[in-house]
C-alpha cells in the first residue's frame, strides 16, 4: 500500500488536495497515514497558539529597502544605459 506524503496530508488537511476523495478512502484503511496526519494536525494546533509578531509599522519601507520590493526580479540583467 502507497503511504500519502506528508504534502499530500497537509494539502487534504486544508482541503487544497487534488485527490481528496482518494485520500479520504485511503485514510479509512490506513492506521499509519491516520497517526500521522493526528501527528500534523497537532503540530499546526500548536503553531496555531503561537503569537504572531506585529511587523511594526514601517514594515513595508523596511521590506522595499531591503529587497523585498522586488517582486521576485532579478537585478542582475537590468543595467541602466548611459
Amino acid at each position: 500500500m502507497k503511504h500519502m506524503t506528508e504534502e499530500e496530508l497537509i494539502a487534504y488537511r486544508e482541503g487544497v488536495a487534488d485527490q481528496g476523495a482518494l485520500i479520504s478512502k485511503h485514510l479509512a484503511a490506513c492506521e499509519e497515514c491516520r497517526t500521522e496526519l493526528e501527528r500534523i494536525e497537532a503540530v499546526l494546533a500548536a503553531l496555531d497558539t503561537l503569537p504572531v509578531p506585529d511587523p511594526g509599522v514601517d514594515y513595508g519601507r523596511r521590506m522595499w529597502l531591503d529587497g523585498g520590493g522586488t517582486c521576485g526580479r532579478s537585478h542582475a540583467g537590468s543595467r541602466r544605459r548611459a
